[in-house]
């Protein structure tokens, strides 16, 4: 039950979010949603790989961008030392990624709390499918979780492959981090909701 009540809920999302596209808003009638969902979906990832990738490659990891090139100006000049300090220390370049996913996670989970404190599918839940409040709760918060978790795996994934590919790492070490980061920002994800729901409960 909580994993159809979940495809219902996420089906009426990717509806309304398609609905912003003119392209979308043409079809009239579509047999199967996944259908479009899958196909946007891997248009959209390979996109971001792809852009990813040449951003990484002209901009960060280019080697032939030296501080000895840069333009007069200490705007140009502070950017191509952070370019270059990047560019020199990996360590440093992922623990950027990670800052900026992980700040994502807390904001991810900030908002599956609203979401499940201003949701009217609580109501709707207790109702037709007889759950007590708790369950409901958790439905919903489940819902919106899993919701954002597509910006992880779309946004996100593609970035880390598209960085890990150009630092030479191996498939098996870009695998463990894209397991770790996404296990840390589905608990960071759950820690900020639960902290942010007991403070409006106060």
């Amino acid at each position: 039950m909580l994993i159809n009540w979940i495809k219902w809920k996420l089906k009426i999302r990717w509806k309304s979010q398609m609905n912003n596209f003119i392209f979308f808003k043409k079809i009239k009638q579509v047999e199967n949603i996944w259908v479009w969902v899958v196909l946007w979906s891997l248009i959209s990832f390979s996109t971001l790989l792809g852009g990813s990738y040449l951003l990484f490659k002209t901009t960060i990891l280019n080697e032939k961008l030296t501080v000895s090139d840069q333009p007069s100006g200490i705007l140009s000049t502070l950017a191509l030392q952070i370019l270059y300090s990047l560019r020199e220390n990996h360590y440093l370049l992922w623990s950027l990624l990670f800052f900026i996913i992980f700040i994502n996670a807390i904001i991810s989970g900030i908002a599956s709390s609203k979401w499940q404190l201003q949701a009217v599918d609580r109501d709707w839940l207790m109702i037709n499918l007889k759950t007590s409040e708790q369950k409901s709760n958790i439905y919903i918060y489940l819902e919106s979780l899993t919701w954002n978790s597509k910006v992880f795996l779309m946004a996100y994934v593609p970035i880390i492959l598209s960085l890990g590919y150009l630092l030479n790492l191996t498939p098996i070490k870009i695998i463990l981090i894209l397991f770790i980061t996404f296990l840390l920002f589905i608990v960071l994800g759950i820690i900020s909701s639960i902290f942010h729901t007991s403070i409006a409960l106060i």
